[in-house]
């Protein structure tokens, strides 16, 4: 079924010291004397925006817990609970389990949005990504996926399958597929594994223009391709897309698989017509 098999895992470049807790002394208080009638757990969620945006909190860092902060700030628990939520409905903050409240890894990436070409896998997941497991084969393109490269069926197709870990815990995987003529177009060599690594994580998206792409999600027991163990009430974000690059030729067919517990994907939307 295949010429080329191989199987690596490599090590993303990113490191998992350093993570510590954001300091109250760090925590600024609310000031009262403006912003008459804003909700305080808005301006608590502010606070927490900017601690970001000025590079005080960092990714992976653990706020202190509610108790303290009610008291630092002389509210309510309720009230740093409920900005506590809408930090994590805004993708600011996750809950990790044994380390509490925490700031999301992809909270300042946020100009990483759908419309851009780039890994998702990689990019927008909550939780740092820190191993990605490569398996690929080689095997011979039938008529469905030559149609969408524009290909002849029958060429060499090589898969390139992507497995993302948070922990040692599956967060997405994905499936990338490339003619082998094409890489060797780009100068890649198919049978060198670092080679097929670096395209398929980064190489690929700087190739592509554009990319034509379709979203849908379903449920955890779904009978679906997605090659990882799902938590029970947990759902499926899917995507697919054909990236094409500048003179508009297909480079490449993706699946991406997200559990959409651990990923926050932007969309940057605008209106059909102005008035």
């Amino acid at each position: 079924m295949s010429n080329l098999e191989e199987k690596t895992e490599l090590s993303v470049e990113k490191q998992l010291d350093g993570f510590g807790k954001i300091e109250l002394s760090n925590i600024p208080q609310i000031d009262r004397t403006v912003l008459d009638g804003v909700p305080i757990y808005v301006r608590i969620c502010d606070i927490f925006y900017h601690l970001v945006e000025k590079g005080v909190a960092n990714a992976g860092d653990q706020l202190p817990g509610e108790n303290l902060l009610a008291e630092h700030w002389n509210v309510s628990r309720a009230t740093v609970r409920q900005a506590f939520r809408h930090l994590e409905e805004d993708g600011l903050v996750y809950k990790r389990q044994g380390k509490g409240t925490v700031i999301a890894f992809n909270a300042s990436s946020l100009h990483h949005s759908l419309p851009w070409c780039y890994n998702i896998c990689l990019e927008n997941c909550i939780e740092q990504i820190d191993s990605v497991e490569m398996k690929s084969n080689v095997e011979m393109c039938g008529e469905y996926l030559a149609d969408r490269l524009e290909a002849t069926p029958g060429k060499e197709l090589q898969i390139m399958d992507f497995y993302y870990q948070s922990q040692y815990e599956m967060m997405s995987t994905s499936v990338l597929m490339v003619m082998v003529e094409k890489l060797k177009y780009f100068g890649i060599n198919p049978e060198n594994r670092d080679d097929l690594y670096r395209f398929g994580q980064e190489g690929i998206y700087s190739f592509a223009a554009t990319a034509q792409s379709f979203m849908t999600a379903f449920g955890a027991n779904a009978d679906k391709n997605m090659k990882m163990t799902v938590p029970k009430n947990d759902v499926v974000l899917f995507l697919e897309e054909i990236m094409r690059d500048e003179k508009d030729q297909p480079i490449g067919y993706a699946r991406y698989y997200l559990r959409s517990s651990c990923y926050r994907i932007p969309i940057n939307r605008r209106a059909v017509m102005s008035y």
